[in-house]
């Protein structure tokens, strides 16, 4: 950005603060108007400065919208714990939404992502009417190599392939009787999930077609990341007035793929810090994105490493790659809520907060480390949306601490 960039005219995406050095982002670093030292960067551009906040206070109840994901695969994957719609306890959730259906690549059709999904999608529409259910489309995997990666990219990419898959979705929902889509396209424009440069426009116009489409009959929402790189080829002010609301997926932060990042490396770090939530919000208000559009994401899951050294076992220690995958989730670095509580019963282990703020519980055994949220940090990132004047909560997923047994501990 800046004099550094081509033409020296560039301004950084989302308003983000170009810093003297012309690289863009939200934090201190980028958007100092003052250098505080020597070395340190000055914003020349953007939100320089501090990025204003929201503010309504902790306990305002702004965010009364509780959403949650149930995944429907999970019954098929899993060989414990599996969980069907009937099993899952809606207390306190305004919104469902099943998860995922799927786009033909080639025709641009909708259709549930398995043929045995039949089943799963009469209990779920049977579930009570007080909760509002929606479908999902896309999900993560959906762009991961394959036949799908680039689906996304070329259904919006003209009005003809738009027109295909909104009359689609259209008749799908009409068929099962969803309320809402929730478009999960992770993520636009970004080149290793598939995506192209043309896709944060192409987002924004199909979003339009879609409201216009659907008028009042049903609900649009669709989840935005919580990292600039990602966000930064999406318009989200564009598609705020189109849509119903906007899941940041506030969690996931780290992982053992940090282990090759430059400037993170092997370290302990949690995913669901509440400090690396606030600091993501500056991508919503330096777009001066509506709050009550937004939920935040929260997840009922833990994710954890093996240690390098266990007489190291806290945040900022060296890890070898991630913990060991739990018998019924069955995924390197994740343990369910389930498998946590039944962990921590069976080894008798206690959990702590860790210190500095984030705001997330820590569990040690063995050679292993994981990070996850209780009821009590839940009850501290609630605080933070309210405070925040967010419409809303997103947890994914439901059926994560839905626990009806039968695994052992890793």
């Amino acid at each position: 950005c800046g004099e550094f960039s081509r033409g020296g005219k560039t301004v950084c995406p989302l308003n983000a603060c170009c810093s003297r050095l012309g690289f863009c982002g939200t934090s201190g670093v980028f958007c100092r108007d003052t250098l505080a030292k020597a070395g340190d960067g000055l914003c020349l551009g953007g939100s320089c400065g501090a990025i204003d906040a929201p503010s309504c206070g902790k306990s305002s109840g702004t965010a009364s919208r509780r959403v949650a994901y149930y995944q429907s695969w999970n019954s098929r994957r899993r060989p414990c714990d599996k969980v069907l719609p009937s099993q899952l306890n809606l207390t306190g959730i305004t919104h469902l939404v099943l998860s995922f259906a799927t786009i033909d690549p080639a025709t641009f059709k909708v259709g549930p992502m398995n043929p045995d999904d039949d089943n799963i999608y009469k209990q779920f529409m049977a579930l009570p009417d007080n909760v509002s259910k929606w479908i999902g489309i896309g999900g993560y995997e959906f762009t991961d190599s394959g036949p799908t990666q680039h689906t996304w990219s070329d259904m919006t990419a003209s009005q003809q392939n738009r027109k295909a898959f909104i009359d689609s979705l259209k008749e799908f929902c009409s068929e099962w009787g969803f309320k809402g889509v929730d478009i999960d396209w992770e993520w636009p424009g970004h080149e290793s999930r598939g995506g192209r440069s043309g896709d944060g426009a192409n987002q924004v116009q199909f979003v339009k077609e879609m409201r216009e489409a659907f008028g009042t009959s049903f609900g649009i929402g669709v989840v935005i990341p919580a990292q600039y790189d990602y966000m930064k080829n999406l318009d989200p002010k564009g598609l705020e007035s189109h849509v119903d609301m906007m899941t940041m997926l506030t969690y996931d932060f780290h992982g053992a793929w940090d282990m090759t990042i430059p400037g993170l490396g092997p370290k302990i770090k949690p995913h669901t810090d509440l400090k690396e939530i606030e600091e993501s919000f500056k991508l919503l208000w330096s777009s001066n994105i509506d709050p009550e559009k937004v939920n935040m994401g929260i997840a009922n899951y833990g994710r954890g490493y093996t240690v390098a050294d266990k007489s190291c076992m806290h945040y900022g220690c060296t890890y070898t790659g991630p913990s060991k995958a739990g018998s019924c989730t069955r995924q390197d670095g994740v343990l369910s809520l389930c498998e946590i509580h039944r962990l921590m019963d069976e080894k008798h282990l206690s959990s702590h907060v860790i210190a500095g703020g984030a705001e997330v519980n820590e569990i040690t055994w063995d050679d292993q480390w994981i990070s996850f949220d209780d009821a009590g940090t839940f009850g501290k990132k609630l605080e933070l949306a309210n405070d925040r004047c967010l419409g809303g909560t997103a947890l994914w997923a439901i059926d994560y601490a839905t626990c009806p047994g039968g695994g052992d501990s890793p």
